[in-house]
This record gives structure tokens, sequence and C-alpha cells, in this order.
């Protein structure tokens, strides 16, 4: 396996169990007032992470100035991209 993809397994893995544990998190509000619920929380921060990964990996392809200027496009601060 190259350099370039070894860089990649672990986030991938991350992403990976992150989707399947926002897929096994009950779906039901968690309080008595139905506010908090877990499968919207997971879900939110599933989509966050995987916005993180798209700007580290255009920051990482296309270069600084153009991966930053498509990071901060997909809503990501290059400084926390890499």
């Amino acid at each position: 396996m190259g350099e370039k993809m070894r860089d990649w397994v672990k986030p991938a893995m991350i992403l990976a169990g992150l989707g399947l544990l926002t897929l096994l998190v009950p779906a039901e509000p968690i309080d008595p007032w139905s506010l908090i619920n877990p499968r919207k929380i997971a879900t939110m921060i599933f989509a966050l992470v995987v916005i993180q990964a798209m700007g580290s990996m255009l920051a990482r392809r296309l270069g600084v100035r153009t991966g930053a200027l498509l990071t901060g496009f997909f809503g990501c601060d290059r400084s926390h991209a890499l």
C-alpha cells in the first residue's frame, strides 16, 4: 500500500465507525419533552466530520490555495483540516 493511501486508512476507518454508530443510535427522543434526539445529534456530528474530511482531502489534493477556497465553500476551517 502506498504512503499516501496509508495516510487515509485511519480517517476512513473512523468515518466508517462513526457512520455505523449513527445508524445504531436510537431514533426516539430520550427526554420527556421530546427535545433531545440522539440520532439527530449523531447525524449532525457525522455530517461535520465528513465535511472536515472533505476539506482535508481537498487541501492535500489541490494545494493550499485552491483547497482553502473550496474548503471554505464547504464550511471548513483550513487550520483544523490537517
